[in-house]
Protein backbone atom coordinates (compact mmCIF):
# COMPACT_ATOMS: atom_id res chain seq x y z
CA UNK A 1 0.00 0.00 0.00
CA UNK A 2 1.20 3.51 -0.68
CA UNK A 3 0.16 6.94 0.53
CA UNK A 4 1.47 10.41 -0.33
CA UNK A 5 -0.13 12.11 2.66
CA UNK A 6 0.64 11.24 6.27
CA UNK A 7 -3.06 11.25 7.15
CA UNK A 8 -3.90 8.60 4.55
CA UNK A 9 -0.73 6.65 5.41
CA UNK A 10 -1.63 6.56 9.07
CA UNK A 11 -5.15 5.44 8.16
CA UNK A 12 -3.59 2.46 6.33
CA UNK A 13 -1.42 1.67 9.35
CA UNK A 14 -4.44 1.95 11.63
CA UNK A 15 -6.58 -0.37 9.48
CA UNK A 16 -3.95 -2.99 8.59
CA UNK A 17 -0.86 -4.55 10.10
CA UNK A 18 2.31 -4.20 8.05
CA UNK A 19 5.47 -6.21 8.73
CA UNK A 20 7.63 -3.33 7.43
CA UNK A 21 6.96 0.37 6.87
CA UNK A 22 8.98 2.43 4.38
CA UNK A 23 8.58 6.19 4.69
CA UNK A 24 9.78 9.11 2.59
CA UNK A 25 11.71 11.73 4.55
CA UNK A 26 9.24 14.37 3.41
CA UNK A 27 5.54 13.73 3.01
CA UNK A 28 3.01 16.25 1.65
CA UNK A 29 1.70 17.20 5.10
CA UNK A 30 4.37 16.22 7.65
CA UNK A 31 7.97 15.12 7.99
CA UNK A 32 8.79 11.44 7.65
CA UNK A 33 10.26 11.44 11.17
CA UNK A 34 7.03 12.78 12.65
CA UNK A 35 5.07 10.16 10.71
CA UNK A 36 7.36 7.39 11.96
CA UNK A 37 6.86 8.56 15.54
CA UNK A 38 3.09 8.23 15.04
CA UNK A 39 3.52 4.75 13.54
CA UNK A 40 5.89 3.66 16.33
CA UNK A 41 3.29 4.75 18.91
CA UNK A 42 0.43 2.91 17.15
CA UNK A 43 -0.81 -0.38 18.55
CA UNK A 44 1.22 -3.30 17.22
CA UNK A 45 4.02 -1.22 15.68
CA UNK A 46 6.45 -0.92 18.59
CA UNK A 47 8.91 -3.39 17.02
CA UNK A 48 7.97 -3.03 13.34
CA UNK A 49 10.97 -2.19 11.16
CA UNK A 50 10.76 1.38 9.86
CA UNK A 51 12.92 2.48 6.94
CA UNK A 52 13.28 6.04 5.67
CA UNK A 53 14.00 6.96 2.06
CA UNK A 54 15.74 10.30 1.79
CA UNK A 55 17.47 12.43 -0.81
CA UNK A 56 20.68 14.35 -0.11
CA UNK A 57 18.76 17.52 0.83
CA UNK A 58 16.98 15.82 3.74
CA UNK A 59 19.45 13.07 4.58
CA UNK A 60 21.15 13.35 7.97
CA UNK A 61 24.50 11.63 7.28
CA UNK A 62 25.87 11.47 10.83
CA UNK A 63 22.65 10.52 12.54
CA UNK A 64 22.08 7.23 14.30
CA UNK A 65 18.86 5.81 12.84
CA UNK A 66 17.89 4.23 16.13
CA UNK A 67 17.79 7.63 17.84
CA UNK A 68 15.57 9.06 15.11
CA UNK A 69 13.05 6.25 15.36
CA UNK A 70 13.77 4.35 12.17
CA UNK A 71 15.75 1.17 11.74
CA UNK A 72 17.50 2.23 8.55
CA UNK A 73 17.94 5.11 6.12
CA UNK A 74 18.23 4.61 2.38
CA UNK A 75 19.55 7.50 0.30
CA UNK A 76 18.15 8.41 -3.11
CA UNK A 77 18.89 7.33 -5.69
CA UNK A 78 18.91 3.74 -4.52
CA UNK A 79 19.07 0.40 -6.24
CA UNK A 80 16.05 -1.87 -5.95
CA UNK A 81 18.47 -4.58 -4.83
CA UNK A 82 19.57 -2.41 -1.89
CA UNK A 83 15.96 -1.74 -0.85
CA UNK A 84 15.12 -5.43 -1.12
CA UNK A 85 18.16 -6.63 0.83
CA UNK A 86 17.68 -4.10 3.62
CA UNK A 87 13.96 -4.92 3.85
CA UNK A 88 14.58 -8.67 4.08
CA UNK A 89 17.41 -8.13 6.57
CA UNK A 90 15.17 -6.12 8.90
CA UNK A 91 12.30 -8.60 8.61
CA UNK A 92 14.61 -11.53 9.41
CA UNK A 93 16.17 -9.63 12.31
CA UNK A 94 12.72 -8.88 13.74
CA UNK A 95 11.75 -12.55 13.49
CA UNK A 96 15.02 -13.62 15.15
CA UNK A 97 14.42 -11.16 17.98
CA UNK A 98 10.88 -12.50 18.49
CA UNK A 99 12.15 -16.07 18.62
CA UNK A 100 14.89 -15.11 21.07
CA UNK A 101 12.30 -13.44 23.28
CA UNK A 102 10.24 -16.65 23.21
CA UNK A 103 13.30 -18.72 24.19
CA UNK A 104 14.21 -16.24 26.93
CA UNK A 105 10.66 -16.44 28.30
CA UNK A 106 10.74 -20.22 28.28
CA UNK A 107 14.13 -20.27 30.02
CA UNK A 108 12.84 -17.86 32.65
CA UNK A 109 9.83 -20.08 33.28
CA UNK A 110 12.05 -23.13 33.61
CA UNK A 111 14.39 -21.31 35.98
CA UNK A 112 11.55 -20.22 38.23
CA UNK A 113 9.72 -23.56 38.09
CA UNK A 114 6.67 -22.11 36.36
CA UNK A 115 7.27 -24.05 33.13
CA UNK A 116 4.48 -26.28 31.80
CA UNK A 117 6.45 -29.38 30.84
CA UNK A 118 6.11 -32.66 32.69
Amino acid sequence: AMARWAKSGFKLVDEQTFALVIVAATLKDMSGLDFMNLVRAAAGYKDTPLMMVSDLNTFVPNSNPMTLGENDIIGKPFLLTEMTLKSVMHLLLREAMRRQADVDGWLQQEATGTGTHG
